[in-house]
This record gives structure tokens, C-alpha cells and sequence, in this order.
């Protein structure tokens, strides 16, 4: 049973129909890794076209999607790494929830 209805992710799924996503999976812990599972099974249920890619083979898609869970500043170089790599394609980038960490 979910603990919240489809209807409270709508505004930040329902954009994402129609287009070619591309998921990127920062790198985190156990509870990062069930936020991306949830995610995912969101994408499902949504009907969203998705794809894990990195920044380097997201070639035919119309956005990427930086996954939810982890950390944004420079705490953690990898992640900060990874997301430099992203905005550097030129796609849209959308970023699920995070903690701030450090100004970025």
C-alpha cells in the first residue's frame, strides 16, 4: 500500500510524460538506493519513458532526471562530479529532492 496517493507526485511526474528521460543515479547510501527504487516505480506508474543513463550516453533523450535522495553542495565530490557532467550536455536538467549541504 503506498503512503501517499499517485495524485500528491502528479506536478512533478505528469511533466515528464511524453518525453525521453534519461535517470541518473547519483551515488549514495541503502536509504538513497529505496528512494531511487520509488522513483522508478513512480516513472512506471506514470507512464513515464525512461532510461538509467550517464551524461556520457544521453544522446536520445529530452531531459535528464538527477534522482532523488543524497546530498547537493560539495560534500560529496562524486555527486558534485556527476551533476557537473549533466549540466554540461546542454539537456534540461531536473533535480528530485536533495539536501543542501553547501551553497552550489
Amino acid at each position: 500500500m503506498p503512503l501517499l496517493p499517485d495524485s500528491e507526485f502528479a506536478a512533478v511526474f505528469e511533466p515528464l510524460v511524453g518525453r525521453r528521460v534519461g535517470f541518473v543515479e547519483p551515488i549514495g547510501n541503502v536509504g538513497d538506493r529505496l528512494i531511487l527504487l520509488a522513483t522508478q516505480q513512480l516513472f512506471q506508474r506514470f507512464g513515464v519513458r525512461w532510461r538509467n543513463v550517464t551524461p556520457e550516453d544521453a544522446t536520445d533523450v529530452d531531459v535528464l532526471v538527477w534522482g532523488g535522495g543524497g546530498n547537493m553542495g560539495s560534500l560529496y565530490m562524486c555527486n558534485w562530479d556527476l551533476r557537473t557532467r549533466c549540466l554540461a550536455t546542454g539537456l534540461p536538467v531536473v533535480v528530485f529532492p536533495q539536501s543542501f549541504t553547501t551553497r552550489e
